[in-house]
């Protein structure tokens, strides 16, 4: 049977055929053929829906893992968005004690530059 496809160079599916049962998988361009008993052997075709369990199964494993890892990077991510936004609030609040303590420094070298003057010229 000629192989079918969605588009011309788009993705193609596999159809395999045992007892009756057809099961369709997606696979690359070039891969796309129909397995039946004709074709392959019973153990064969056995062994290659096997292998097509064995690999949905690897991929569903590594789907829940990449799932996982997304979900575990976005968690770091919002932590370490609020603990540089708690640093930039320190900071902020720290520049503003500092400018406060530099105008009243400045304030008192004013005053105190203002009386010596005073005193040296009497």
């Amino acid at each position: 049977t000629a192989p079918s496809s969605e588009a011309k160079d788009g993705p193609r599916r596999v159809r395999v055929t045992q007892a009756g049962v057809t099961t369709s998988l997606e696979a690359p361009a070039g891969a796309a053929r129909t397995l039946s008993r004709e074709l392959v052997p019973d153990e064969k075709l056995d062994s290659l829906l096997l292998t097509v369990e064995a690999l949905r199964a690897q991929l569903d494993e590594k789907e829940r893992i990449y799932s996982a890892r997304v979900t575990a990077l976005l968690e770091d991510r919002r932590l370490r968005v609020a603990e540089e936004e708690a640093r930039i609030s320190a900071c902020s609040k720290q520049m503003a004690h500092l400018e406060t303590s530099l105008a009243e420094a400045e304030r008192l070298l004013t005053r105190s530059t203002r009386d010596y003057l005073q005193l040296r010229h009497e």
